[in-house]
């Protein structure tokens, strides 16, 4: 009888698989070295993209990041406009983050205690340092519209100082923006 031992044995690993192997395992270990480099550095990239998107308007603010998670950013203490006298403040802001295809997306966002003030002048409404995103300077042929965002609002105060005198505005209320904000006014 012929010897079947050897045609049982399973093959010899050739070196080109174990190479393969070490080499898709170095590939992973630095892609998981970069997830966790960008996690840990979350907070200092958030807070570089709310200062460029600030710094392109021209607008001075100051916040406070909490926590910034998978699903939902903390910013307490926002302040908009000179720091003698704020244009607008929120005590709290919650921004919930939806992803969907990879790509993060606000979902919603929720102002507690937000306080804005503005003034009408001589027929001239000016929310101060909100001016350059409330009021763009390009003329459009579009009319104006609502961000696609769903905004909640718990106690919401605004003061308008006027030629005529000073009013104020109190709000809560959630919704979408551009259709089903429900609240009170």
């Amino acid at each position: 009888m012929a010897d079947d031992a050897g045609q049982d044995a399973p093959p010899k690993r050739t070196g080109r698989r174990r190479i393969g192997r070490w080499v898709g395992l170095a590939l992973l270990v630095v892609l998981v070295a970069a997830l966790a480099g960008v996690w840990l550095s979350r907070e200092r990239i958030v807070t570089q993209v709310i200062a460029d998107a600030l710094a392109e308007r021209g607008i001075e603010a100051r916040y406070e990041i909490v926590s910034i998670g998978t699903r939902e950013a903390l910013l307490r203490n926002i302040e908009i406009g000179s720091a003698a006298r704020p244009d607008l403040t929120v005590e709290q802001a919650r921004v919930r983050v939806l992803h969907r295809f990879g790509f993060p997306r606000i979902d919603e966002v929720r102002l507690v205690r937000p306080r804005l003030y503005g003034s009408y002048r001589a027929g001239q409404l000016s929310f101060g340092a909100l001016d350059p995103l409330i009021f763009p300077e390009e003329e459009s042929q579009e009319p104006f519209e609502l961000p696609d965002l769903s905004v909640a609002i718990d106690d919401g105060r605004a003061l308008l100082d006027s030629d005529f005198g000073r009013v104020g505005f109190s709000l809560s209320g959630s919704g979408w923006l551009r259709g089903g904000f429900a609240g009170e006014l």
